[in-house]
């Protein structure tokens, strides 16, 4: 009897009988249905689950910078320094003790342990501690599985594109970077170290887009910090100067929102020592008042350093901003200690009170003063 025929009555009848061995995981062929492998969401809510943070890559105290367990990135243009910045991260694990993998398909050991040496790392920790390779094919799933065993806090693999080529995907095509990202990457992450991959961009500074070229599939997939290096001021072996880091992605949010400037690395060489020292800072945020005009402070406060007794009619026509924004930065340098008035209301004379923006350098408790 087909259900148009019945009784209504009978109709609902089976109706609800139907759907009452649904709920008991039985179909309307008395066959026993297949339960879905659900995630333990009570055990999951009932564990401590606090905020995640970035815990590699202390480069200042408090102020890691990748997080564990997660695909972190740092990408620019090529001769930008992200294998410094990223060596930068590097020496921080160093320091603690803690293993780091360096996967570069572009360039010889000599030149990364180079820079290492450079930056200032000490022989025996690099020695121990720092696993360095140019990769083969062959290599990867060995590099996978030996991270298991050797337990890394970092991982780097620098050159990501050049990574790709290696292993015949296309950059360009969505489908190919997921598969690289799924088959060579993510089986690190097993481990639970930070991954950073090292990648370029193609575009002039201001005109590229917010993640490194090829596929922006690739960014979907990374879930932990990814970040846009910018060169403020080049800097070389004989000339200082200083890059930014740009948060570009940014998932749990601990440490910056999209197009927030999170990290300034500065660098200044001593080509008689062949070395080259670097000093973090952390750029000074927007006040509760309102947009703070850092770099017109950062220019005030360097041309006071260099002309102490200067007045704000100097200020005004020798540091390159419009007058009310010159006027504003200054006050703000007075009013967070940076710079004092040794004059008078009428006569200003302005002089540097203490390092803007606040410096904290790497070996800053130590007593060393340089930290390298």
């Amino acid at each position: 009897m087909s259900a148009e025929s019945m009784p209504p009555e009978t109709a609902q009848a089976i109706k609800v009988m139907k759907q009452k061995l649904m709920e008991v995981g039985i179909d309307e062929n008395g066959s026993l249905l297949e339960k879905p492998d659900f995630v333990d969401v009570a055990q999951i809510w009932d564990d401590d689950l606090g905020p995640k943070v970035p815990e590699v890559g202390e480069i200042l105290p408090n102020q890691a910078m990748l997080y564990r367990g997660e695909i972190n990135e740092i990408h620019g243009p090529p001769g930008a320094g992200k294998t410094f910045v990223v060596l930068i991260f590097a020496l921080a694990e160093l320091k603690k003790g803690n293993h780091v993998f360096w996967i570069d398909p572009e360039w010889k050991a000599s030149r990364v342990i180079s820079r290492l040496k450079c930056l200032g790392g000490m022989r025996e920790e690099v020695v121990s501690c720092f696993h360095y390779i140019n990769p083969k094919p062959s290599d990867w799933a060995k590099l996978q599985k030996w991270s298991q065993v050797q337990s890394p806090s970092l991982i780097v693999i620098d050159g990501a594109a050049q990574a790709m080529a290696q292993d015949g995907k296309d950059e360009n095509i969505a489908l190919e970077c997921l598969q690289f990202l799924n088959a060579i990457v993510k089986p690190f992450l097993v481990s639970n170290a930070a991954v950073c991959l090292s990648d370029h961009v193609v575009k002039p500074s201001g005109q590229r887009d917010s993640w490194s070229r090829g596929s922006g599939a690739k960014k979907g997939e990374y879930g932990g910090a990814m970040y846009a290096i910018e060169v403020k001021e080049p800097f070389s072996k004989y000339q200082k100067g200083y890059v930014t880091l740009i948060v570009n992605k940014d998932r749990e949010g601990a440490i910056g929102v999209e197009n927030e400037v999170v990290m300034e690395i500065h660098f200044e060489p001593h080509p008689d020592e062949c070395s080259l020292s670097y000093t973090c800072k952390v750029p000074l945020k927007k006040s509760e008042a309102g947009w703070d005009p850092t770099d017109c402070m950062a220019k005030v406060w360097e041309y006071v350093k260099n002309r102490p007794g200067s007045s704000a009619q100097d200020l005004r026509a020798n540091v390159n901003y419009k007058g009310d924004t010159i006027d504003k930065a200054r006050a703000i340098l007075e009013k967070g200690g940076f710079i004092v008035n040794k004059g008078t209301d009428q006569r200003h004379k302005w002089e540097v009170a203490k390092d803007y923006p606040p410096i904290v350098s790497p070996n800053a408790d130590d007593g060393a003063g340089d930290p390298f």
